[in-house]
């Protein structure tokens, strides 16, 4: 089979969703099946890769904060591997305010609205050049979701999967919410 994987979260990544997803399309790629991966740009990262069956194409940023990190070469992002938190400049922290008071109220669905442009190209690119058994956008962020349901339009063939990956789906317990624990 040849599957494309859509997700920003992908190794190095130290994330929940990059951890699965790295292994999933490892073991796919293992078996002979050939993955393409479009996930984010990461400092010191190549933005094509390849290895063995398994094809990285690093494009974009997952958020605004990514973005701006990107543009200045900043490398002390969060989820890095090997990053230690710092205490922040003040421009820092003034960016960090400016972020939060105008950027919040505008995106959707999330903050990775900004890699749903190049995520979109790269997948094109990809399902034009190819013929993909399946197309797979994996969320959270939600904007992935966005960029497969704009696929599925252009490319009605393909057979796309959204991997909305619920946390809550293999919980012995209670969901942590008050509307949960007051049906018990």
């Amino acid at each position: 089979m040849k599957i494309l994987i859509l997700t920003p979260s992908f190794a190095p990544l130290i994330h929940p969703r990059a951890h699965r997803w790295t292994a999933i399309a490892r073991y796919w790629a293992a078996q002979g099946h050939e993955v393409h991966v479009v996930c984010t740009r990461r400092p010191g990262e190549p933005d094509a890769h390849q290895e063995g069956n398994l094809f990285l194409h690093r494009k974009g940023y997952a958020s605004l904060h990514e973005l701006l990190f990107g543009m200045f070469g900043k490398t002390r992002e969060k989820g890095r591997v090997g990053q230690k938190p710092g205490k922040p400049a003040k421009t820092m922290l003034w960016a960090n305010k400016l972020y939060k008071t105008l950027w919040q109220n505008l995106y959707f669905p999330d903050d990775a609205v900004v890699w749903q442009r190049p995520v979109f190209q790269s997948a094109v690119e990809l399902l034009e050049k190819n013929t993909f058994d399946r197309l797979i956008t994996v969320s959270w962020p939600f904007s992935c979701h966005m960029v497969g349901w704009k696929l599925k339009q252009r490319f009605p063939a393909v057979h796309w999967i959204a991997d909305i990956g619920d946390p809550f789906s293999l919980q012995a317990q209670p969901l942590n919410n008050w509307s949960a624990r007051s049906r018990q």
